[in-house]
């Protein structure tokens, strides 16, 4: 096969990537032989690697990597692409030191600061994300992607003049993304910027009609606003869209909780919460901090603690989720401190797993997981207490509190857990010494 001809398999290949077609990926690179040229051999095998890391298998995708970067330890594109396997496998750390590495030898590659920028996002430093995004658009990235991101890391530091300016710069490029027309018309919303808001969400309408996202927010927000009858005409729409779902429920609590009809709210919050799957994270996440923030404003304790135990089965131990949940059962004190933990206890069923990988493909009967809790207390001892008794209580077996990574003081704040990391990092002992 001439070069010229592995040329254009591996330009195929990297097309079918971008679309979104990695087994279609993979079958184009077979039609390359074996490779002398270090260049080709590097393109194939970073193509091959995110291939598989698309499709699930890390492991893989890392065993591909191992070899190439002993034999081309400076190559940009090759550290690049191990920081993207590890990014798809939420082993973020990892995958900075990988893309960061890949900056430094080459500081001028748009889609490696833009999956940097990305990694940070995911790692909630924000600030740096930022700059990140900046870098990849003045180096030539696609703007309209990285545009979008820097909306939402916008938003996430409270930016909202910057994020709304974001948006709408994206939106004159992709002027009929409904997504990001619901996303600049809940940002109007959370500055009741109404008028702006529904502008925004009937934009959205004419691009998608069907959509039960426009329909559940545009009906919270017109609730907000008391404007009922717009809240209704949203709730039998969605209704149409979407009989008996959560967000159907969930909108209709927010009706009658803006309405002052607590009781009828409170059965809807109930069913919105009960129809609700761990599956639609976004959704599930919603339902229930909204749920919460409702019963803990009515003084329902015995409810939160259901909501609290159905986030912690789902991973959905969200900062407003915990706010909530800690003003309804926790001491308000005057001086208090926010303490982060890795917290250790016995592996089981039902958690976001973050595999203990290394590169050999050493296969484990797991045992243990860890994962990040942060908790507000009065003291080290408080913090551990706390902790400790709320994983027993939510079943957790053998549970220890295994290094202390940081803390801040606050001032008039409730006790109680702050935030539970969803996802958590599984490991036990080796079993075969190769997969």
């Amino acid at each position: 096969m001439s070069s010229n001809e592995i040329h254009r398999v591996l330009s195929e290949a990297s097309y079918l990537l971008e679309a979104g077609r990695p087994a279609e990926t993979l079958n184009c690179l077979r039609r390359i032989p074996v490779l002398a040229d270090d260049e080709f051999r590097i393109e194939r095998g970073s193509l091959r690697a995110w291939a598989l890391a698309d499709l699930g298998h890390v492991d893989q995708a890392l065993r591909t990597l191992e070899p190439l970067l002993e034999a081309h330890p400076l190559s940009a594109r090759l550290h690049g692409t191990l920081g993207v396997v590890l990014s798809s496998d939420g082993n973020l750390e990892r995958a900075s030191e990988a893309l960061e590495q890949a900056v430094a030898l080459d500081a001028d590659d748009p889609t490696t600061l833009a999956n940097l920028a990305l990694v940070h996002e995911r790692l909630r430093e924000f600030e740096t994300a930022l700059e990140l995004y900046d870098q990849a658009i003045d180096a030539g990235a696609d703007i309209d992607w990285l545009l979008e991101r820097k909306a939402t890391v916008h938003a996430e530091l409270g930016q909202y003049a910057e994020a709304k300016s974001t948006l709408r710069r994206y939106l004159s490029i992709e002027p009929d993304d409904a997504r990001k027309l619901i996303f600049l018309a809940t940002l109007h919303g959370d500055e009741q910027e109404y008028d702006e808001a529904f502008s925004c969400f009937a934009r959205a309408e004419r691009a998608a009609p069907n959509s039960s996202s426009l329909r559940l927010n545009w009906g919270i927000l017109a609730a907000q606003a008391g404007r009922f009858s717009v809240a209704e005409r949203q709730l039998r729409l969605l209704r149409h869209i979407e009989p008996r779902s959560a967000r159907v429920a969930l909108l209709e609590a927010v009706v009658h909780d803006h309405r002052g009809e607590i009781a009828r709210a409170s059965e809807c919050y109930d069913l919105a919460v009960n129809c609700a799957e761990a599956g639609d994270v976004c959704l599930f996440e919603d339902t229930l901090e909204m749920a919460i923030d409702f019963f803990a404003r009515n003084g329902f304790s015995a409810r939160c603690e259901r909501i609290f135990g159905a986030a912690y089965g789902g991973n959905a131990c969200t900062i407003e989720l915990c706010e909530s949940y800690r003003c309804a059962v926790g001491d308000r004190v005057e001086h208090a401190t926010w303490y982060s933990l890795l917290i250790e206890a016995a592996y089981r069923p039902g958690l976001r797993e973050i595999p203990d990988r290394d590169t050999t493909g050493a296969k484990q009967e797991l045992t243990r997981y860890a994962r990040n809790v942060q908790v507000v207390a009065r003291n080290r001892d408080e913090a551990i207490a706390i902790v400790t008794a709320l994983l027993r209580r939510m079943g957790e077996q053998r549970v220890l509190v295994t290094e202390f990574v940081s803390e801040e003081p606050l001032d008039g704040a409730h006790i109680g857990v702050y935030e539970i990391e969803p996802e958590a990092a599984v490991y036990g002992t080796e079993t075969d010494s190769r997969a």
